[in-house]
């Protein structure tokens, strides 16, 4: 991987009746009516997030922190029971980015938060 390139798993999970698309690399959150829906907002925050730090001059993506350990769980989880899909790219103004490596976990598992 490039510096130029950025990995970006997600976890698709359903919570309170929406579909909920969390990043893991970088703690970013989208909701949808479906797991479409949710991915495709995800696609739209995260590119936001990469445009903005990109022209603010710093380091892309460098004030995301990583989500908490309970998402990564999740994903790992989903993906052992083989619940993972390819993913559309994320689409960046100028149309799908080229640097942007996306791998979608889905669990059909209702999110737990630690105790």
């Amino acid at each position: 991987m490039t510096n130029d390139q950025f990995p970006v798993s997600v976890i698709l999970y359903q919570e309170d009746g929406l579909w909920i698309a969390q990043g893991l690399q970088y703690d970013i959150t989208a909701r949808g009516n479906d797991p479409v829906e949710a991915s495709e907002r995800f696609n739209q925050k995260f590119g936001a997030e990469l445009i903005m730090s990109m022209e603010i001059g710093e380091a892309p993506l460098s004030g995301v922190p990583r989500a908490p350990k309970e998402f990564w769980d999740m994903y790992e989880s989903a993906k052992m029971k083989g619940f993972t899909v390819d993913a559309t790219p994320v689409r960046m103004s100028e149309g799908p980015s080229p640097h942007i490596r996306q791998d979608i976990a889905i669990t059909h598992e209702r999110h737990r938060t630690a105790a």
